[in-house]
């Protein structure tokens, strides 16, 4: 009887199945801990999938990973959640996790907050994308610390539609800082007091 060929290639296949960072995110706990080596714990690599939602009253996704990781510089101590879900938006990495976590989380019907660079990108990322608010200093903080030089030209396309959509009153004076061509990085926002600005007009 001629024997079977179980001979295995060596090659790892590496598009079969569900690869191990698909459903990972980067969340910040809102309350540090200390590990076994006496370590402060402040940002969590896990599945999303473990993450209770529930435990939350609000979804604050950050986009630039450094102001994700010095969070602490910001002050959104006075808006009106108390236990926010913090996670990174995502790189390669991390993308495929956020958004699954994201599309989870809208179930919910509970608030969902973007936290990024107040430019034409940022701002349709937040509009296009389900969420109800950004974190944003006073329009007068964003008025006196915004410049062309943060505004990418590249970044003009997405301008005429945010200009023609409908947008929440307390969101109207934030534009006008975009019309005029100036923007302001996420990193400019620290030590300013920021807060919930709704971004569409209800219905």
């Amino acid at each position: 009887m001629a024997q079977k060929d179980i001979r295995v290639s060596d090659q790892e296949i590496k598009t079969a199945g569900i690869r191990p960072q698909q459903h990972r995110v980067l969340f910040r706990l809102n309350q540090p801990l200390v590990n076994e080596l006496g370590m402060t714990v402040e940002v969590v690599d896990t599945d999303w999938r473990n993450i209770t939602l529930t435990q939350f009253d609000a979804l604050i996704v950050v986009e630039n990973q450094d102001c994700f990781y010095y969070l602490a510089l910001f002050d959104y101590s006075l808006c009106d959640f108390r236990s926010p879900l913090i996670i990174y938006r995502g790189d390669r990495t991390y993308s495929k996790g956020a958004v699954a976590l994201k599309h989870c989380w809208l179930k919910t019907g509970k608030a969902m907050i973007y936290f990024g660079d107040f430019d034409p990108k940022g701002v349709s990322i937040a509009m296009n994308e389900g969420y109800h608010s950004m974190l944003l200093p006073s329009p007068a903080v964003v008025i006196k610390k915004s410049s062309s030089a943060m505004f990418p030209d590249a970044q003009l396309k997405f301008l005429p539609e945010l200009l023609r959509g409908k947008v929440h009153s307390h969101f109207r004076d934030y534009l006008l800082v975009l019309e005029k061509h100036q923007a302001l990085r996420q990193q400019k926002m620290q030590g300013e007091i920021l807060k919930m600005v709704m971004l569409k007009a209800s219905d």
